[in-house]
């Protein structure tokens, strides 16, 4: 699946971001791979929580000088750098949030605008005929994102949802949202 939120990046029009950061980038793979199979050299910027795993990734990456990785999250790292024009991608991320915490990141994004959001995230459909959430158990949910992020005021770009190859109950959603000023 990430392979294919690659080929759905690639296809954006190049025009809506000037770089890409990767919440919970977590060993680097995704960013890595992205910056190689982009037409246009972009800045790329890797955040997670997890110090190890930063210093990991940029030991793993030092060749690869288009990318950075932070020990952040997107509220502190937006302090001090701009979101505005940047594409946000999460893999298998999102899934960890509470509604009140995507909330939160729509309301930053925002606040950043224009920006744009593109995820890779697991979802049960089947859980979704009478909410928009579904808690999954140990902090994990399954979220109806094109309904929440709608209802929030992101624009839905692009939704394609497809059997897991993990769990047939399961769904793989790629979706792009874009935050307009």
């Amino acid at each position: 699946p990430r392979e294919q939120l690659i080929r759905v990046i690639r296809s954006l029009d190049p025009d809506l971001f000037d770089g890409i950061i990767e919440l919970g980038t977590g060993n680097g793979w995704f960013l890595n791979r992205l910056s190689k199979k982009m037409a246009r050299k972009l800045p790329l910027t890797g955040l997670d929580l997890n110090r190890q795993t930063i210093l990991r990734a940029r030991a793993k990456y030092v060749k690869n000088k288009s990318l950075r990785f932070l020990c952040s999250d997107l509220p502190r790292f937006a302090i001090h750098n701009a979101l505005r024009h940047k594409l946000l991608v999460t893999c298998f991320v999102l899934e960890y949030f509470s509604r009140s915490e995507l909330r939160g990141l729509v309301n930053l994004l925002k606040s950043h605008a224009p920006c744009t959001l593109a995820i890779l995230e697991r979802v049960r459909s089947s859980d979704h005929k009478n909410k928009s959430s579904f808690s999954l158990g140990n902090f994990s949910y399954s979220h109806n994102y094109p309904e929440i992020f709608s209802k929030l005021g992101l624009q839905t770009m692009t939704s394609i949802s497809k059997v897991s190859e993990v769990n047939p109950v399961e769904r793989n959603l790629i979706a792009i949202f874009h935050a307009a000023p």
